[in-house]
């Protein structure tokens, strides 16, 4: 069949008038820098976590600003924290009992659990106790 003017008949293609919206990045701005006390402060937690423990229960300001501390964030301390909530100092565990227990506590698979215990491993929020074979305990001084 061939085409004539008389029966083609053109479709109007028209664009949409939707406008995109264009995301800004704001930066992040604090309401004050980190002080040398808080740098110092957070060094010292990072090293002894217990100081920190000890710092929020007595509710201790400095004595320059009259303010708590601000603690900067660090991903290991997350893990400490998780292992001090799961599992008592005063006792060591097998990677067994530690995957039950994050099982338990968190509800969780199995595997998700052993990768959260070989987490733990590595950043050394829970260590190998010495002279045994394969007990773990919560790492006091991390």
């Amino acid at each position: 069949m061939k085409l004539t003017r008389a029966n083609y008949k053109a479709k109007k293609v028209t664009l949409s008038t939707l406008e995109r919206e264009e995301v800004i990045a704001t930066p992040i701005v604090l309401d004050k820098p980190y002080t040398e006390e808080e740098i110092v402060y957070n060094d010292l937690v990072k090293r002894y976590p217990l100081l920190g423990d000890f710092v929020n229960e007595t509710g201790l300001v400095f004595v320059s600003t009259l303010e708590p501390p601000r603690e900067i964030e660090d991903k290991n301390r997350a893990l400490y924290n998780l292992a001090k909530e799961l599992l008592s100092p005063e006792r060591s565990y097998t990677p067994e009992e530690v995957v039950g227990e994050l099982e338990k506590a968190k509800k969780i698979t199995k595997e998700r659990a052993e990768r959260g215990f070989n987490m733990m491993r590595t950043k050394g929020a829970i260590v190998r106790v010495e002279h045994t074979q394969n007990r773990y305990r919560v790492n006091i001084v991390t």
